[in-house]
């Protein structure tokens, strides 16, 4: 089958007449994605097979999976397990559920700002949080994982509500809980990466020296819930500058590179 082997790079934004001319055939398949015009240069991917997942800094990261030569799909990646933040140390800042389960109510501890409103982005929209200790054994590891939640509407600052995504521990006020790492007021990653069996994500607006790496052969489970060699990763640089990871590369060991230099992420 002839195909296009080479790239050329054009003044104009080509019409679909255009495009029959360079691929000669009458039939062009077409898909639409989150990304705007001036946001294309700065889109990164990886590729396993049939699926390539996208990342850019102002989007959730994106799964593109051809189904056949005119089927394709593209959609935010339905990640789970997290990944969040670190776990909140004040302990005077608080969350409370309504319920361990299903559509619920999270309150923070009074004139605690912990929720931002959807105004020119989603906010907290959409945002997950884990709240709470280990709460339900997995059927097949029979370890305790952490419940968490997806908000769904932020009324105010310390009010949300929220769908539970895994069952809370119980509805008992704690400040143990950890804010997703990755959402609208987080930032989202921006660069993407396989490496050693993981599907590796890095730099966000907030955390722009985090990497974070799924767990082994579950490319879209970020859960850190058994602490097995297996689990997923959150690793931040150890380095003294605040250089943001510009590339990530592997090899024998994952490399993430800063204007700064390029820093060694190995596997054990």
């Amino acid at each position: 089958q002839e195909r296009i082997d080479n790239v050329a790079f054009f003044k104009i934004e080509l019409t679909a007449a255009n495009m029959i001319t360079l691929v000669g055939t009458d039939t062009v398949y077409q898909i639409s994605t989150v990304f705007e015009d001036d946001e294309i240069f700065d889109v990164h991917f990886t590729q396993l097979n049939d699926i390539m997942y996208l990342t850019h800094k102002n989007h959730p990261p994106q799964k593109l999976t051809r189904n056949a030569a005119a089927d394709w799909t593209i959609a935010d990646l339905a990640f789970i397990g997290g990944p969040f933040k670190d776990t909140n140390t004040n302990t005077s800042t608080t969350l409370a559920v309504s319920s361990t389960l299903g559509t619920i109510n999270v309150t923070a501890a009074s004139t605690k700002v912990i929720f931002t409103k959807s105004t020119s982005t989603l906010g907290h929209h959409n945002a997950y949080f884990r709240i709470g200790a280990t709460a339900e054994t997995n059927a097949t590891t029979g370890l305790a994982e952490y419940g968490y939640v997806k908000i769904t509407h932020v009324i105010n600052a310390y009010t949300a509500t929220a769908v539970t995504i895994k069952n809370l521990k119980n509805t008992t006020t704690t400040s143990n809980w950890a804010e997703g790492a990755w959402s609208a007021v987080a930032g989202y990653p921006s660069r993407v990466i396989f490496h050693d069996s993981r599907l590796w994500f890095a730099r966000t607006n907030k955390e722009p020296q985090k990497v974070w790496g799924s767990r082994v052969f579950v490319f879209e489970d970020f859960a850190l819930d058994t602490e097995a060699d297996d689990d997923a990763l959150n690793l931040s640089l150890a380095s003294n500058e605040s250089n943001e990871i510009q590339w990530l590369s592997s090899g024998r060991n994952l490399l993430a590179g800063t204007f700064g230099g390029a820093f060694v992420i190995g596997s054990g």
